[in-house]
C-alpha cells in the first residue's frame, strides 16, 4: 500500500510531466500518471481508442476508470507522486479530476499538493507545439479559465485534506524547468517526512 502521496497538478502545457521526469530515479518514490492508468483500463474495456477521448466519456465510465486507477495507485509500494489534473475540460464544460470521492480514497496519505503553473502565453505556446495531442481550439481566455478552475479546485482539496499546497511557477526554457525541479525537490522532506 502507498505510504504517502503527493498530488501534482498543472494545466496541460504548464510543464508538469516534463518536470516530474526528473523524479523518476529517486529510490522509494513511484511516479504515477492517473490519466495513463485510466487510458490503460479504458483501452482494455474498449471505452476509448486514444487518451483525449477520455474527456468525452459519460460520467459513470469516467468514474469507473478513475476508481480503477486509484485502486492501482493505492496498491503501489512506497511513496507515490501522482501526476494528474484538477479538472478535465471539454468545450467549456469542466469535470472534477479529483472529486471528493477520489480524495477520500487516498485519505490521510496525501501529505502535499503541488500546483505547477506557467504564464498563459507559455502554456498556449507549449500546447501549439505539442503534436501528440488532439486539443480543441484554445485561446488565452480559455487557458486563464482553466488555470483559475484548477488552482481553485486544488486549494479546496488542500483544505479538505488538511495538506499543504505549494505553487511552483514553471518559467519558459530549460533554466525554468531546472528551477521548478529544484523547488519541488527541496520540499520532498516536508511532504514525505522520510
Amino acid at each position: 500500500m502507498a505510504k504517502k502521496i503527493l498530488i501534482v497538478v498543472g494545466s496541460p502545457g504548464a510543464g508538469k510531466t516534463t518536470i516530474l521526469k526528473a523524479f523518476s530515479d529517486i529510490p522509494g518514490i513511484s511516479i504515477v500518471n492517473l490519466g495513463t492508468l485510466m487510458l490503460e483500463f479504458g483501452l482494455a474495456r474498449k471505452y476509448v481508442k486514444q487518451r483525449d477521448e477520455l474527456r468525452y466519456l459519460d460520467g459513470a465510465k469516467f468514474d469507473e476508470l478513475r476508481n480503477m486507477a486509484i485502486d492501482k495507485i493505492n496498491s503501489t509500494e512506497g511513496n507515490v507522486i501522482i501526476d494528474t489534473h484538477a479538472s478535465v475540460g471539454e468545450n467549456g464544460r469542466y469535470m472534477p479530476g479529483l472529486p471528493l470521492g477520489a480524495l477520500d480514497q487516498f485519505g490521510h496519505r496525501v501529505t502535499g499538493l503541488v500546483y505547477i503553473d506557467a504564464t498563459t502565453k507559455d502554456i498556449l505556446d507549449r500546447r501549439k507545439n505539442d503534436s501528440t495531442r488532439k486539443r480543441e481550439k484554445e485561446d488565452e481566455t480559455m487557458i486563464d479559465d482553466q488555470r483559475l478552475i484548477n488552482l481553485s479546485t486544488l486549494a479546496f482539496a488542500s483544505s479538505y485534506l488538511n495538506a499543504p499546497l505549494f505553487v511552483v511557477v514553471n518559467k519558459a526554457g530549460e533554466a525554468g524547468v531546472e528551477e521548478s525541479i529544484k523547488d519541488i525537490k527541496s520540499r520532498l522532506g516536508e511532504i514525505f517526512g522520510d
